[in-house]
């Protein structure tokens, strides 16, 4: 690690406006408290330390053994939020149900380069200011909300907070799950529900409000190509919008070296697959309207997330 580093930069509304495709008027009106609170002062990783960390991602992806999405994963994900859930009863702090895997590494990407971040939260900061202006912007007039894998529930308290009239439901596989949000419901009014179900084999006997909307945020990378069961049932219950926060391969530049990185790590784990491909062949059928498709420039050294908005029609 170089000694030199000064931290000058900073992700402004400026940035954020161009990276999620809107105005710094739009991003200040519903983001401008975190903007002046929360650290995004960076600097960008270059020259001998930036070619490290590419060998480095590279000999990992040559030799280190990751575990690969799929079914056989449910025991580890209701173990790791199990943790999270035990955590959360000793402290009462809601903070405590963040993924561990948010802020684990010390590396960043933004745009297309490595950074390093001044603040050790700043992955955590960028999430939490793009969740605020990603609900402030789509979920406004929902009187429902559903999260398909919600895992420790920190998106359904942040929806909660935010719109206090709306009914909030989250499905996922893991007890743990359900357990986290039958503890911090009261907190709520009790308007927030969890429900067992599973994205590999959905049941399609769940009703949902007419006119809801539907929300994942990194569960249906775990899918891999084993999309298709959910993506029926989405398109079955018709909400008046879905959004999909998840890494999509078809969106990287596999003629840019980092990108060509993170399409690599992305087929070693498994993660989702042709979704986004898929969705546009129901478009052109007529199936479904997709309203955006939006890299948005963050996460590990590794790979980052996607956005997708959408809906069916008819």
């Amino acid at each position: 690690m170089r000694e030199d580093y000064t931290y000058e930069r900073s992700v402004t509304a400026k940035d954020f406006a161009d990276i999620f495709g809107t105005t710094e008027e739009d991003i200040n009106a519903k983001c401008g408290e975190m903007l002046q609170r929360d650290n995004f002062q960076y600097d960008t990783v270059e020259g001998k330390e930036r070619d490290q960390i590419i060998v480095s991602v590279l000999k990992e992806l040559e030799g280190k053994p990751f575990s690969v999405s799929g079914q056989e994963r449910q025991i580890q994900w209701e173990k790791g939020w199990r943790e999270n859930l035990d955590v959360f009863l000793r402290s009462g702090d809601i903070r405590d149900l963040t993924p561990k895997y948010i802020n684990k590494h010390p590396i960043k990407r933004l745009k297309q380069n490595y950074i390093r971040p001044k603040s050790e939260n700043y992955e955590l900061n960028y999430f939490n200011l793009f969740k605020t202006w990603l609900f402030k912007t789509y979920f406004h007039n929902a009187s429902s909300i559903y999260e398909f894998g919600f895992g420790p529930g920190h998106n359904l308290a942040t929806l909660a907070d935010m719109y206090p009239q709306a009914r909030l439901t989250g499905f996922d596989w893991a007890k743990s799950s359900i357990e986290i949000l039958d503890a911090i419901s009261p907190m709520y009014g009790d308007r927030i529900a969890g429900k067992l179900f599973n994205m590999f084999s959905p049941d399609f006997e769940v009703e949902v409000d007419k006119q809801s909307a539907f929300l994942t945020i990194g569960s249906l990378e775990q899918l891999g190509d084993s999309f298709e069961k959910i993506l029926d049932f989405f398109i079955r219950k018709k909400p008046s919008i879905c959004v999909n926060v998840e890494p999509i391969i078809e969106l990287y530049d596999p003629e840019h070296l980092l990108d060509w990185l993170a399409i690599k790590y992305h087929q070693k784990r498994g993660y989702l697959n042709n979704y986004l491909t898929r969705l546009r062949e129901l478009e052109s059928q007529g199936v479904i309207e997709i309203c955006e498709t939006r890299r948005i420039h963050f996460s590990n050294q590794y790979h980052e997330g996607s956005l997708i908005v959408w809906r069916p029609i008819g």
